[in-house]
């Protein structure tokens, strides 16, 4: 009797035994799966921006490279250091997708855990940019010149494509096309009552450029300019437009010129119509002018829809990128495309970070 209770205690302590080892290699799998990296398929882009008001779903999509299924659970949502709760979220195949309100007050920091036993695995980080509510822009795009050679219409096509650009972007646009001087006046005059109350401004300017006694001009389609001297009275200085947006309350001030691009007026000597811009001088730092060529360079006009210098501003702006980055990029596109012939410029210099 003894004998049998001690074989059967003997078996029943071989089950726990069994039954402990298995569990332990089970645990021992988990322990050490393949759980190789966390990779984003939305967002992409590190600096996207937040693109609506105050709140907005922004989607997110993570793809986890692991030898194993994984469920909901297994993920985690970081927003600034913290976890997200999520009310809804799906996992196939072990890609995980949800919505998070993210407020646009300022910038966040996003990532997202996946953790199976006791391996862990984070993604990059990603930053989604808030942007100013008050963005303002103004946009001038001329071509049919009346007294002076045409520009066919790639001025207006690079006016109502880089509005298009910034709508995108939240800037309150005004845009106008093919206009006499006082409309260009008129439509300054807004620009400079909406920039009082903005934290961002930007002036975008393509069509005919000339300077004369050390002063630039934009000019508007029905100028008639018998010698340069003449701008004073039948264009638009640039200094004036610049000093209506130092007296503006914003932060960044941004000016695009796609000008200079050829001789206006045939009756002037070559010399003359060769000299383009000249560099503006003393802005504040929280001015920066663009010019699509060197000082006293010609620029080209294009053979496509827009101006190279516009073209390469549409090929690289995109939401979230750095001023400066952006810039860069858009002289190497110019160079490239004109084969080194053209190079944009800038004068001033910004104290503050900007993007897009």
């Amino acid at each position: 009797m003894r004998t049998y209770f001690t074989l059967n205690r003997y078996f029943i302590w071989m089950i726990i035994w069994i039954n402990t080892l298995s569990n332990t290699n089970a645990q021992l799998y988990v322990n050490t799966i393949n759980l190789e990296k966390i990779t984003w398929e939305l967002p992409v882009i590190t600096g996207e921006n937040i693109v609506e008001n105050d709140r907005q779903d922004v989607r997110i999509v993570v793809l986890a490279h692991c030898d194993a299924p994984l469920e909901k659970k297994d993920f985690k949502v970081w927003v600034d250091g913290n976890i997200v709760l999520i009310d809804e979220a799906s996992c196939d195949k072990n890609r995980f997708e949800t919505n998070l309100k993210i407020d646009n007050n300022s910038d966040h920091t996003l990532y997202v855990t996946v953790t199976k036993g006791s391996t862990t695995k984070q993604t990059s980080t990603l930053t989604l940019t808030s942007f100013s509510k008050k963005r303002i822009a103004l946009v001038v795009g001329n071509s049919e010149y009346q007294n002076s050679t045409s520009l066919q219409q790639r001025p207006v096509n690079d006016a109502l494509d880089i509005s298009k650009k910034l709508k995108s972007l939240n800037f309150e646009v005004i845009t106008v096309v093919n206009v006499t001087k006082p409309q260009i006046e008129h439509a300054i005059r807004e620009f400079s009552k909406k920039g009082q109350s903005c934290e961002t401004a930007l002036f975008f300017y393509a069509g005919h450029g000339i300077e004369s006694e050390g002063i630039n001009y934009l000019l508007p389609i029905e100028a008639k300019l018998d010698a340069p001297e003449d701008a004073r009275f039948e264009a638009i200085s640039l200094d004036f437009l610049l000093s209506e947006m130092r007296r503006f309350k914003t932060k960044i001030n941004l000016v695009y010129l796609d000008a200079c691009r050829n001789n206006p007026f045939r009756s002037w000597s070559r010399d003359i119509a060769a000299r383009g811009f000249r560099a503006v001088e003393r802005t504040p730092p929280t001015m920066k002018v663009y010019y699509a060529t060197q000082p006293g360079d010609i620029a080209s006009n294009g053979t496509g829809r827009n101006g190279v210098f516009t073209q390469a501003i549409l090929e690289n702006l995109r939401a979230g990128v750095d001023i400066e980055v952006l810039m860069r990029e858009v002289t190497k596109t110019v160079y490239r495309l004109t084969n080194g012939t053209q190079t944009p410029w800038s004068a001033g210099s910004l104290i503050q970070e900007f993007k897009f």
